[in-house]
């Protein structure tokens, strides 16, 4: 299960690093569940737990609830910085993968629909076949977040990502990751 999540998490970084380097200078950060994607990795799974979460086995992973449903969290950190960058959310759906054009695409598309009217912001298809959608949030004129959501697979069952990235702290993370290179 870990190393699906993080094979998901890690896909789509790749996806977004172009989008990435037009970040602007900003020192707002990004929010989910109103808890700033900052921080430490410990620190924002304290108020992750006081918002209702709890651990799932010995992963570093947290069952809970978010839009109404049943979820996984994974939170990434650059554990060399200590600091937390991302937060993706996984909503595992009971719809073998043959069938998602017709009982998830709904979901996706009304998830997609909130986002964008929440954000006042559009969503960018990176893909033909509609499976992976980015939104860039911007709040006063400044660039402070990205989201990706995208359909996948786990097993036989169908699964929307939604992922949260603060644009200040993943640069962080991925100038301390390129410095290896």
């Amino acid at each position: 299960m870990k190393q699906i999540v993080t094979h998901l998490v890690l896909t789509i970084v790749m996806c977004l690093i172009p989008s990435i380097a037009l970040t602007q200078n900003t020192s707002e950060h990004f929010k989910f569940m109103g808890i700033p994607i900052n921080g430490t990795y410990e620190n924002f799974v304290q108020k992750l737990k006081l918002k209702g979460f709890k651990q799932f086995g010995d992963l570093e992973i947290y069952k809970g609830v978010f839009d109404n449903d049943t979820v996984l969290v994974g939170v990434e950190n650059d554990k060399e910085l200590n600091l937390v960058y991302a937060v993706q959310v996984i909503k595992i759906k009971d719809v073998v993968f043959t069938e998602y054009e017709t009982k998830l695409y709904p979901k996706f598309d009304n998830l997609v629909d909130r986002l964008e009217n929440k954000y006042h912001s559009e969503a960018i298809e990176w893909d033909d076949n509609k499976h992976f959608v980015f939104i860039p949030i911007n709040r006063n004129n400044k660039y402070v977040g990205n989201i990706a959501v995208r359909i996948g697979q786990m097993g036989s069952n169908c699964l929307i990502s939604t992922t949260y990235y603060d644009v200040l702290n993943f640069e962080k993370h991925k100038i301390a990751q390129d410095k290896d290179l």
